[in-house]
């Protein structure tokens, strides 16, 4: 019985553990970027200013961006961080039916962050 249990033991421990298959990386079409995250583009149609945020809204959707200075009628790209409906910006006074959170991706911010203003 001990020779038994002694080969069991020793079989298992020699056997090789079976690796899992890996999974293809899927990026942007066009890309190697590897971005989890959806990422919109399109021109600014308005921009509101206050603090470090910038609100910007690209047709019907708008956005939440920190450390940029962008004007109305400027091509870019903006990378989702997080979505909220019914979303209220103490500073505007104002309720965002949806605001989607995100990282400028182009054009590269240029001189990082805004500084806060202290009020």
């Amino acid at each position: 019985m001990k020779i038994l249990i002694f080969l069991l033991l020793l079989s298992a421990a020699c056997s090789k553990p079976q690796k899992p298959e890996p999974v293809p990386a899927v990026g942007l079409a066009g890309s190697d970027k590897i971005s989890p995250n959806p990422i919109y583009e399109g021109l600014i149609d308005e921009v509101i200013e206050r603090d470090q945020f910038d609100y910007v809204r690209i047709g019907q959707n708008w956005f939440a961006l920190v450390g940029v200075s962008l004007k109305a009628g400027r091509q870019v790209k903006i990378e989702e961080q997080a979505v909220f409906d019914n979303f209220h910006s103490k500073t505007l006074n104002r309720t965002f039916q949806k605001i989607i959170f995100g990282k400028l991706v182009s054009p590269k911010p240029a001189n990082g962050p805004k500084p806060v203003e202290s009020h």
